[in-house]
């Protein structure tokens, strides 16, 4: 299966995922949140990168309050320009502005770059057992994944994102653990 097809069929399982049992998507985020705090590599990490998640995917935001209560440094996405994103440090979930066109949450600036990260917290719509990852096609993150090679990368996601096979193209990063419920 091409990965444009993949795309649509995992987009379509995962909003109907949401739409229909939001309680039971609830407490699979705040499970699969319970097993990242509980990881070796959240526990040996200072600094991390995590994705806002947003409406059908994990939400990420229960595992940033988490991790700046255990006082963890906290970058998050900030789109530069076109492929490119930057590592934001924040201090609270309120340093977050809705940016158009898709409400996607992200610093209200620029100025405070996370350089040395530890553990990178990667999205994705789909996952394989060898680390293979299904992002949305833009291209932001294997780059960012790229510059960032020496921080430990993990994925969460529901069990119907973890697929046999992924297919992947030279420039795809690879994400070393996957927690999945």
């Amino acid at each position: 299966m091409k990965k444009s097809e993949l795309r649509q069929e995992i987009k379509a399982k995962r909003k109907l995922f949401y739409e229909t049992d939001k309680e039971l998507k609830d407490r699979y985020d705040d499970e699969l949140i319970e097993v990242l705090i509980n990881d070796e590599q959240y526990k040996k990490a200072k600094n991390i990168f995590c994705y806002i998640g947003m409406d059908e995917e994990i939400n990420t935001k229960r595992f940033i309050e988490r991790a700046l209560k255990d006082e963890k440094n906290i970058s998050v996405p900030k789109v530069i320009k076109k492929h490119e994103i930057k590592a934001i440090n924040i201090n609270s979930l309120n340093d977050l502005v809705e940016v158009p066109p898709f409400g996607i949450l992200e610093p209200r600036d620029c100025n405070n770059v996370m350089e040395d990260i530890d553990l990178i917290i990667v999205p994705g719509l789909a996952f394989d057992n060898n680390g293979g990852r299904l992002g949305y096609g833009g291209g932001f993150y294997d780059a960012f994944l790229e510059k960032n090679s020496k921080a430990e990368t993990i994925a969460l996601c529901y069990d119907f994102q973890l697929l046999e096979y992924i297919p992947m193209d030279e420039h795809d990063i690879r994400v070393k653990k996957i927690i999945s419920k």
